[in-house]
């Protein structure tokens, strides 16, 4: 039986995903939510044919629904979750989770009381190539550093909207672009001890445009780097050099490279992706998009957790508020 999906906020991110469940499962989009009228029009030309509802409510009162993916502004995710979640939907969530901490632990209580299927959407779990870098950094053996880099051409002046006020959105750089390399190093590197940060905002008021965050580990010392103010970044760009006892490796979006015992080996992308999928955006990594939906949909159908769920993702939002403490104090905060 065809499941019934909502997606909440048909912005760039929500139109994608309303493009994946049209391939993943035809016919299973039930509706979508998008509160500016005005955009109404502009999402019927794409050709949707789903109905178009202002609140979650109102989607609500008209269906019963399996799933939905929530893409509205980080500062509504409290108020759209809860209402899906109270009504037994299955809820994948674009990251960030929440604008802070207290949110966040707020979601991840209600889903475990509802014993509800969620995910939050860090794609960057379903990359091949950055997949098979966490398959390959223990054939370094024992670690020594790391460090990580994220950077985006999006901001040289001041901007204006809601992803530049920190009550809303959370902060800058760090709660924004870099989660998805949060997530990543908690996965490859386990949870840090310690953490320390220097933001700096050259262009925005109130959130911050750059960071360089130090992260102390059992055993190995990591560092990232941060901005999204890089020129000639149009699209944004994620990078991880690791060094370890037996030799090196390094990974962005296109290739992998491993030194071991004097030899190096390249991976490329097509070396580990071989499956035909759908690839709406391929400068922008839209397959991992993809994954991401067609493993949230089989847990749906399945009734099963997936590994994103919003508890075992809450140690991203634990790692960005230790981030946000050090970067306020410009002391060492240890991991809490």
């Amino acid at each position: 039986m065809t499941l019934k999906v909502a997606v909440v906020g048909m912005g760039k991110m929500g139109l994608t995903h309303a493009a994946m469940l049209s391939v993943l499962e035809p016919g299973c989009l039930a509706g979508v939510v998008e509160s500016d009228r005005g955009a109404h029009g502009t999402i019927r030309s794409t050709g949707l044919a789903a109905p178009i509802y202002e609140t979650v409510e109102a989607l609500l009162a008209a269906h019963t629904l399996d799933a939905a993916i929530v893409c509205t502004p980080t500062f509504t995710h409290l108020s759209v979750v809860t209402a899906l979640l109270e009504k037994g939907v299955a809820v994948l969530v674009e990251k960030p989770l929440a604008q802070d901490l207290n949110t966040c632990r707020a979601l991840a209580k209600l889903a475990d009381e509802k014993k509800s299927v969620t995910a939050v959407g860090y794609s960057l779990g379903y990359d091949p190539i950055f997949n098979e870098a966490l398959r390959l950094i223990p054939s370094l053996g024992k670690l020594k550093t790391y460090t990580a880099w994220v950077e985006h051409a999006e901001v040289f002046g001041p901007k204006k909207g809601w992803l530049f006020q920190k009550a809303k959105s959370g902060g800058g750089v760090i709660i924004n672009p870099a989660p998805h390399m949060l997530f990543f190093l908690l996965e490859a590197f386990g949870l840090p001890k310690t953490v320390k940060a220097e933001l700096k905002s050259p262009y925005s008021e109130g959130v911050e445009d750059e960071a360089v965050v130090s992260l102390s580990h059992a055993g190995v010392d990591g560092a990232m780097k941060a901005s999204w103010s890089v020129p000639n970044k149009p699209v944004l760009e994620l990078a991880l050099y690791v060094e370890g006892e037996n030799g090196s490796l390094a990974v962005n979006g296109d290739e992998l490279l491993i030194e071991t015992n004097g030899e190096t080996r390249a991976i490329r992308r097509a070396d580990v992706s071989t499956e035909k999928i759908f690839e709406l955006s391929p400068e922008a990594r839209a397959a991992n998009y993809f994954r991401e939906d067609r493993e949230f949909l089989s847990h749906v159908r399945a009734k099963t957790l997936p590994r994103q769920t919003i508890q075992n993702t809450i140690k991203v939002d634990q790692l960005i508020d230790a981030i946000y403490r050090a970067g306020a104090s410009g002391e060492v905060v240890a991991w809490s």
